[in-house]
């Protein structure tokens, strides 16, 4: 992989949900502390003004400069598009400290949960291996795909999970279920995300690709023929996959660009609508989590006093689209348009009306929230030892 290449690729994983990784601890702290610092400029950039842009439909090839255009509601920050706030969220969430497997040292990590809150996905440490955990109603088992650096990203509500291995020095995507692992074709690919009926989706070559459930070939999702990097990040129950494209700049010279798309169930591509802020230009956004019609996302902000990164969350029904300086980027968003993210000041869940602190005993600038359920009463998330950023520990919040 070239130096441009790989330059792209750490573009686009900005906004992605941060994971601990055994062969990469070093690498993914040292992300991680870039992504606070930058994120510490939102409280600096003040109110802004969302003017938001629509849709621009995306044919089987969609050129290198396709944008948004055209007029779509608005909200102001920290604001979430209206059909949401019909249910009132919860006002308070007790936090407790998911177990480890037997023989285990203790220390833990969170990926991920499923819509309902009974499975969540992490990583247990035994001698200093990190090992896939999956915990169904708080019990943990541990969980080995084939080959090395294996990692489950998704669950279903019936435990049907989804992820990736190297074997050979290739990423190898797989479905696991009851203890079986299937294999998905293609070469070099990932699994991320998996919706109720068992469509998959991830990345294969560098490029979105989808594995509708009952299909043995992968469908590649269109992207602009100048793509450098294209990744899917999330998948609604109507199939529609979100993620990111990344292109070369307008000119040469340029730095990278990607732009949050979504491809609906029959494959076509739309360019998500690109928010507006008074802080200055958008110069890249990307898409990180769908369900039931919201999408949850990142954009970054060309600022005066240099990139800031915000929360973005759209509506695919009524196209709004919202900043926000409440909760960090690469959050999580379930079917209420709720999200569970990391805020100012540790991991929060952030309703409609509500911006509720998940409470831990002592406070570390890494702990964050990576899954929320579908009626926002468990929150699944990771704390640190604020003395030792490598002590960390998987969490699941009960809120009501």
């Amino acid at each position: 992989m070239n130096q441009v290449r790989r330059a792209l690729m750490e573009l686009a994983a900005e906004s992605r949900p941060y994971t601990v990784l055994d062969k990469a601890i070093a690498e993914g702290l040292r992300r991680r502390r870039r992504h606070r610092r930058v994120g510490s400029t939102l409280a600096t950039v003040g109110v802004v003004t969302v003017l938001g842009a629509g849709y621009a439909a995306a044919g089987p090839e969609p050129g290198p400069s396709v944008r948004p255009s055209g007029p779509v509601a608005t909200a102001p920050v920290g604001a979430s598009p209206t059909d949401s706030g019909s249910v009132v969220g919860p006002s308070a969430c007790v936090g407790s400290v998911l177990p480890v497997p037997s023989g285990f040292a203790g220390r833990s990590v969170a990926i991920g949960g499923d819509p309902s809150g009974r499975f969540v996905l992490g990583r247990a440490y035994e001698s200093g291996q990190a090992r896939m955990v999956m915990w169904t109603d708080g019990r943990p088992s541990v969980v080995e795909l084939p080959g090395s650096g294996d990692e489950l990203r998704d669950v279903t509500t019936y435990g049907l999970a989804v992820g990736s291995s190297y074997d050979g020095g290739r990423s190898r995507a797989y479905r696991y279920e009851n203890g079986v692992f299937v294999r998905l074709p293609e070469q070099d690919a990932a699994a991320t995300t998996v919706n109720e009926r068992g469509d998959v989706a991830g990345t294969a070559g560098d490029r979105p690709v989808v594995w509708r459930s009952g299909s043995t070939a992968a469908q590649r999702l269109p992207v602009p023929n100048v793509t450098v990097f294209g990744d899917a990040r999330g998948i609604d129950e109507d199939g529609t996959v979100v993620g990111s494209v990344t292109t070369p700049g307008a000119h040469a010279g340029d730095e990278a660009v990607a732009w949050a798309y979504a491809w609906s169930p029959d494959g076509t591509a739309q360019v998500l609508p690109i928010p507006h802020s008074d802080a200055g230009p958008v110069t890249s956004a990307w898409a990180t989590s769908v369900r039931n019609g919201w999408v949850s996302g990142t954009a970054r902000i060309r600022t005066a006093r240099g990139d800031a990164m915000y929360a973005v969350l759209w509506n695919l029904r009524t196209k709004e689209v919202s900043l926000s300086d409440q909760i960090g980027p690469g959050e999580v968003v379930n079917a209420r348009g709720w999200r569970a993210g990391r805020g100012a000041d540790g991991p929060v869940l952030l309703t409609a009306g509500a911006l509720i602190r998940l409470p831990l005993p002592t406070a570390s600038r890494f702990d964050e929230a990576v899954g929320v359920s579908d009626d926002g009463t468990v929150v699944v998330g990771t704390r640190y030892d604020p003395a030792d950023s490598l002590a960390s520990a998987a969490m699941v919040w009960r809120c009501r």
